[in-house]
């Protein structure tokens, strides 16, 4: 099953109208510029598995591939492998950049044991890669499970943020805890539990949309 949810959060926070008019933007691009992006990715790079992908522009986009991080500017002719050292021998869980050159991208050890909290690790740039901070991943006043898998990482700006972690759940369920920053991932807060884990996207700080289930 499918479930769409419209979502109110980071209360107080005005809305960038700015912001927005970019994100919507961004899914006006044709279909067939996505299905091309996914092919140079595949011709190019010859990587055996191909994650997360965007397209940030005509001619600029990055994707995920094989715990690697990579950046276009010129429609995948060429590619920059932008993984943060930190994270060359680690598992890339999650990742986001937006048109501005900031981006964020989360990893965790790939040999954590089974029922173990993964000691996970955020870092941020603000020039497209070409420089990383990295950052202890923090969730105040969290009663989260060790087991627990990021689903979708989402930023309408450099400071506002939302993070699904799917929970363990048989298949006829799927289970997910929402967190969000307000400090760039600084910090990372709960909010109210989603009715299901799945893919985020916001359109400002206020206002967005959840596609998940089962």
């Amino acid at each position: 099953s499918l479930h769409f949810l419209k979502a109110q959060t980071c209360r107080g926070a005005s809305p960038n109208s700015t912001s927005a008019n970019l994100r919507r933007q961004q899914m006006r691009f044709p279909f067939q510029l996505v299905l091309l992006f996914l092919f140079l990715v595949l011709g190019h790079l010859g990587f055996s598995q191909v994650g997360q992908m965007a397209l940030l522009s005509p001619n600029t986009g990055w994707t995920q591939a094989d715990n690697h991080l990579f950046y276009t500017t010129d429609n995948g002719t060429q590619w920059a492998d932008i993984t943060p050292s930190a994270f060359l021998n680690q598992r890339l869980e999650a990742a986001h950049f937006l048109k501005n050159g900031y981006g964020w991208v989360i990893a965790s050890p790939v040999d954590s044991a089974p029922g173990t909290r993964p000691q996970r690790a955020l870092a941020t740039t603000v020039d497209n890669g070409a420089h990383w901070v990295l950052l202890t991943f923090q969730v105040r006043g969290s009663n989260i499970p060790a087991e627990t898998s990021p689903m979708s990482l989402d930023f309408v700006d450099e400071l506002h943020g939302w993070l699904m972690l799917r929970l363990p759940s048989s298949s006829n369920f799927s289970f997910g805890v929402l967190l969000a920053t307000q400090d760039g991932g600084v910090t990372w807060g709960e909010q109210p539990l989603p009715p299901a884990s799945g893919q985020l996207f916001f359109l400002n700080t206020t206002t967005g949309w959840l596609a998940g289930g089962p």
